[in-house]
């Protein structure tokens, strides 16, 4: 455990999101507020965000690394 952040997620607590962490108009937010109907495979969700497939699995990617979604053993991403 190197932080207090550390701590907290190893208890499963984590600080809010908060959306200005995401300016309008990048790619993550698109995704982030593209899964707010619920959870969505990529096709979907590159559909509903409008955008390729390659740019939305790589804001996916980073949003899965920064803890904020989950991507399913079934496809499914999902928000946290």
């Amino acid at each position: 455990v190197a932080s207090m952040a550390d701590a907290l997620a190893l208890i499963g607590l984590t600080a809010p999101i908060r959306l200005h962490d995401m300016p309008e108009g990048t790619n993550e937010r698109t995704v982030w507020e593209a899964l707010v109907v619920g959870g969505l495979d990529l096709e979907s969700l590159a559909a509903r965000a409008s955008l390729p497939a390659h740019l939305t699995l790589a804001a996916v990617s980073s949003l899965e690394l920064r803890g904020l979604v989950e991507c399913a053993l079934t496809g499914e991403i999902r928000r946290m």
